[in-house]
C-alpha cells in the first residue's frame, strides 16, 4: 500500500505543475530521479512499428540516488503485432503527438508504467519471493469489455456483485504463456473506458511471435526477472521507440543504455555515438 500512496503522491505533484505551467519543472521533477524507485526495466524497440525489443535490467542503491547499474546483460522481449502507442501511465503524455494506446489495437504501451502484481500458477509461485502474488485459479478473469465496470481489473465469481461483462480473458484457459505474468499498471490510476486492458509482461509463445499487446519473454527470463523484484524497491518499467527514448533520457531522468543486442545489427546507444 505504501507502494502506491508514493505514486499518488507523484501524480498529484505532477498535476501541481501542470496546473501552474511550470513546464520546465515538470519536465525536470520525474520519477526516476526520486531516490524511491530502485528497479527499472527498460524496454526499447527501433521503431514505433516494431514487434521486437530489447530488454534491460537496472537498479540502484538509495544512496547513488541518479546511478543507474546495469544488473545482468540485456535480453529480448516480443512487443504488440503493431508496435506500440502512447500507455496510461505515471506520466501525463497526453501532449505527445502520435498513436495513443486503444482497446484492441494490438500496441503495446509506451511509457512510464509502474509493475504491479505477480500472477500465475502454483509452481512459479517460488519465484516473486518479494512481489505479491495473485495465484490463477479456475474462475480467474481479466475484463477487456470496456462496457463493464470491472473494466482494466481482475475479478473472479465471489468478487464480482453482477456478471456485466461479455469479453474477457480467462486466465487458467489461456494457458502456459501466464504460467507467469507481472501486471503492468497501464490505465489503472484512472481507468478510463477504451484506452486499452489486461497489458501484462508475460511468457512469449515465442521468439519473434508478437502479442495482442503485451510485453513477452523467454521463461528462463522472466523467472530471473521476477526473482529479482522486490516491490519495496518500487520497480516501473518504462517502454519506449528508441529515438522517443532518446529524446526523453535527460527529462525523464533515463539510464544510459549501452547497446542494443536483439534487433538484426548490434548498434550502440551512447550520446557520443
Amino acid at each position: 500500500m505504501a507502494f502506491f500512496s508514493y505514486l499518488t503522491f507523484l501524480r498529484t505533484q505532477w498535476k501541481t505543475c501542470n496546473q501552474y505551467s511550470l513546464k520546465m519543472d515538470c519536465d525536470m521533477m520525474n520519477l526516476l530521479s526520486l531516490p524511491l524507485v530502485l528497479q527499472l526495466l527498460v524496454v526499447v524497440s527501433s521503431d514505433w512499428d516494431a514487434m521486437e525489443g530489447t530488454l534491460y535490467r537496472y537498479e540502484r542503491s538509495p544512496s547513488s540516488a541518479l546511478q543507474w547499474e546495469l544488473s545482468v546483460p540485456p535480453i529480448a522481449v516480443t512487443l504488440g503485432k503493431e508496435g506500440m502507442a502512447w500507455g496510461r501511465g505515471l506520466l501525463d503524455l497526453s501532449d505527445e503527438v502520435g498513436l495513443v494506446k486503444k482497446e484492441g489495437d494490438g500496441r503495446a504501451p509506451a511509457g512510464l508504467f509502474a509493475l504491479g502484481t505477480a500472477f500465475g500458477d502454483a509452481s512459479h509461485r517460488r519465484y516473486a519471493q518479494r512481489m505479491p502474488y495473485l495465484p490463477i485459479t479456475a474462475d480467474l478473469e481479466y475484463v477487456d469489455d470496456p462496457n463493464s465496470v470491472y473494466y482494466n481489473q481482475f475479478v473472479t465469481a465471489r468478487s464480482a456483485k453482477r456478471r456485466d461483462w461479455t469479453s474477457s480473458e480467462k486466465m487458467e484457459e489461456i494457458g502456459s504463456i501466464y504460467a507467469l505474468g507481472l501486471v503492468v499498471r497501464h490505465n489503472l490510476d484512472p481507468i478510463e473506458v477504451g484506452m486499452g486492458s489486461a497489458i501484462f509482461m508475460h511468457i512469449w509463445r515465442g521468439k519473434g511471435r508478437p502479442t495482442a499487446g503485451c510485453t513477452a519473454m523467454d521463461e528462463r527470463d522472466l523467472n530471473e526477472i521476477v526473482s529479482w523484484l522486490d516491490i519495496e524497491s518500487r520497480p516501473c518499467l518504462v517502454q519506449l521507440p528508441l529515438d522517443e527514448y532518446r529524446s526523453k533520457q535527460f527529462a525523464w531522468g533515463l539510464p544510459e543504455l549501452p547497446y542494443v543486442t536483439c534487433w538484426n545489427k548490434e548498434e550502440s546507444l551512447s550520446s557520443n555515438s
